[in-house]
């Protein structure tokens, strides 16, 4: 009996037991399965085929297997259009890229499936490095802390003042795309006000002519 007793007292300790071990063997697996994913998305896939477009300075369509495939150049950030040196950056990515063969290293696809990575030129020179080293892009910091070599390209261009380093103090692209939605949104706002505005006189000015 008193075996017995000892036998039911244990075994709710006995479950704890195997449930702590179920938790980690899973807990393991899960983990092992998240790096192997990590693992897959930081493998670059290579791809040949011609540039066909060029949308602006970081932004290619390259023909591969027969299919436009749009690419976003990893590392860099250039001006945006209305920016000074926007239509600059874009006609040198075009004289350096376009009708040419050229290999995309690509790193990944952004929410709007475009390929992110880089495009080795012909003459085996990177795109995207040749676009900071004379001053068309600026190194994107943000998304590139660790690429050192495109942080020393851009250096080295700010100090020769080429491309857009000839402006005192230019503005990052991130910053002018963030204060134009700003501006934009804030532009919606005024429109909607002087629509309400606009309803609020048509409305007293009814009143005001049936009182009449």
């Amino acid at each position: 009996m008193a075996f017995l007793n000892l036998k039911r007292a244990s075994l709710p300790a006995l479950f704890g037991l195997v449930l702590s071990i179920c938790l980690l063997v899973v807990g393991t697996s899960i983990e092992a399965q998240a790096r192997g994913r990590k693992s897959e998305k930081r493998k670059p896939v290579q791809f040949a085929g011609k540039v066909i477009a060029v949308s602006d300075g970081d932004t290619i369509k390259v023909l591969r297997d027969k299919v436009p495939q749009t690419v976003r150049l990893t590392f860099v950030d250039c001006p945006e259009k209305k920016q000074a040196f926007g239509t600059a950056a874009r006609e040198y990515t075009a004289a350096l890229c376009f009708n040419r063969n050229v290999q995309v290293r690509e790193l990944g696809k952004d929410r709007y499936n475009r390929s992110l990575g880089e495009v080795v030129l012909p003459d085996k020179r990177v795109l995207n490095y040749e676009l900071v080293r004379s001053g068309y892009a600026w190194w994107y910091e943000q998304f590139a802390p660790k690429a050192v070599n495109y942080q020393l390209a851009q250096a080295e261009a700010r100090q020769q003042r080429l491309g857009l380093w000839r402006e005192n103090s230019p503005t990052p692209p991130w910053q002018f795309r963030k204060l134009a939605a700003l501006s934009r949104k804030n532009s919606g706002t005024r429109v909607f006000a002087g629509k309400s505005l606009a309803g609020k006189k048509l409305v007293a000015a009814t009143i005001q002519k049936s009182n009449h």
